[in-house]
This record gives C-alpha cells, structure tokens and sequence, in this order.
C-alpha cells in the first residue's frame, strides 16, 4: 500500500517533490528503486492480473524515463538486467510446465476411463432392441405361414417387418452420430502448450480468439518468447560479468524480482 501511495505521489507532484525549491535529483536506470525488467520491456508483473496466476504489484519504479537511459546504452553486457529478466521468466515457466504436465496426464487418465466406461441405454438404443425382439418373432410366424401356405398373411408380416427394418436403420444412424460427436467432444479437450489451460481443438475463431489473446495465454506467450531470444543472443552480447566492475557501486542485487511482491 505504501509503494501505490508514493507511486500515485509521483505520478500527480513529480519524484522532486521532497526536493528543496530549484534543486532537481538526478535519476539514472541503475538506481535501486528501478524496477530493471521494466527496463528491458518486460515486468512479469504486470502480465497476469487479475488471473489465477497473478505476481502481486512489482515494488520498484516503472519509468519510462529510465528506459529511455537503457536503451541509449550502448554496452547492456556490463548489466545483468536481460540475464535476471531470463531467469526470473525461466523459473515461471518451469513451474507452470510441472503443473502443466500433471493437468493433461490427468485429462488423459479422465479421457481414458470415460472411453472404457460403457454408457446407460438411451432411448433410442431401447427401441432399437424392441425392433429386433420383435423382428424376431415376425419372422417366426411369417415361416409358419408360408409352411401352411397362407401367402396374404405372411406378405402382411412381412411389411410390417419391412417398415420395422427402416426404423432400424435410421435409429442405427441416430445412435452412430450421437457416439460420433460425443467420442469428439471428449477428445478434443487438451492442455495449452503455451499458457497451461484447457484448450478444444475445435475452437475456432472468437473462441480461439478469446483463449490466445487472453492475459493468461499471452503473459506465458511472453515469457516463453523472452528465454528464447536471450538463449539464442551471441555470447557478447550477454552479461559478461568481468566487463561489470565499474558499476557495481550502483548495481542492486541479482534477480531484483526477489524483492516484488508475490
């Protein structure tokens, strides 16, 4: 509450409001108040609230200012800023992946025993073996008939039969259809491999929309895209902590999240 406090004072008096009149502080992007993910454009922060896996309010200065500063720098080596944000970002994805792999080894465990689970007779499924008991006795007694040489009768059976027989067949069909889309339904439902959530791999357009532009989706969409791009930088151009002595006096310590809010 009191790091929203001195922030909302900052935002309406200015950060020199302390400041006796006409003496300005001079700020620079290694202060320890600044927040130094923010600076290399990503505060984890500030990716999920609101969501089940919201981090809390970051603690330190977003100011844009002092992005301004980091950008313009022209050895980001000598900080270990990207290095902290990678790894900070690598230990939220490495977590949600173990919950992740739990979630869909339980949707598949759930998947298969609904597959093996025989399902209660529908209606339909009744009819279906009333039309064949009854199948069954027509035929008998259309046999007698034709033994006892009653043609008339037994053709009369054997429409009724006839007509017995397309109620099956379209029955038969219904049955098929509905085992069809339920079977689907069942498998289609998956575990995001990006955000963790449960997916169907029929959703298509506003649904799909929805899941991929979601805060949860694109937080971890972020992260992920964030381990890459520092994991495939040329070495020179990561931390190199032999080229970092000189700013040591001014560097906060290393993985600066530890400090946020979670």
């Amino acid at each position: 509450m009191a790091a929203e406090m001195a922030s909302l004072l900052d935002e309406l008096m200015g950060r020199d409001r302390n400041s006796a009149p006409g003496e300005a502080q001079e700020y620079h992007f290694t202060d320890p108040d600044v927040c130094k993910h923010y600076l290399c454009g990503l505060c984890p922060h500030d990716l999920f609230t609101n969501t089940k896996s919201h981090l809390g309010i970051c603690q330190n200065r977003h100011d844009d200012a002092m992005v301004a500063q980091w950008e313009a720098e022209e050895h980001k080596e000598k900080f270990p800023y990207q290095r902290d944000l990678t790894s900070y970002a690598r230990m939220l994805v490495e977590k949600l992946d173990k919950i992740k792999e739990r979630t869909a080894e339980k949707l598949r465990f759930q998947q298969q025993r609904a597959a093996a689970m025989p399902t209660p007779d529908t209606p339909d499924q009744l009819r279906l073996a009333e039309i064949t008991a009854e199948n069954a006795v027509l035929l008998k007694r259309i046999e007698a008939l034709g033994e006892q040489g009653l043609i008339d009768e037994a053709e009369v059976l054997n429409t009724k039969m006839e007509q017995l027989n397309a109620e099956k067949a379209q029955l038969t069909q219904k049955i098929e259809l509905s085992k069809d889309k339920g079977g689907a339904a069942d498998r289609s439902l998956t575990v995001c491999e990006v955000c963790g959530t449960f997916l169907s791999e029929t959703d298509v357009g506003d649904r799909l929309v929805n899941h991929t532009e979601g805060k949860q989706h694109r937080g971890y969409a972020l992260l992920r895209a964030q381990i890459k791009a520092y994991d495939e930088l040329p070495d020179e151009k990561k931390y190199q902590p032999e080229a970092s002595s000189t700013h040591k006096s001014r560097e906060r310590d290393p993985l600066e999240h530890r400090r946020c809010s979670i």
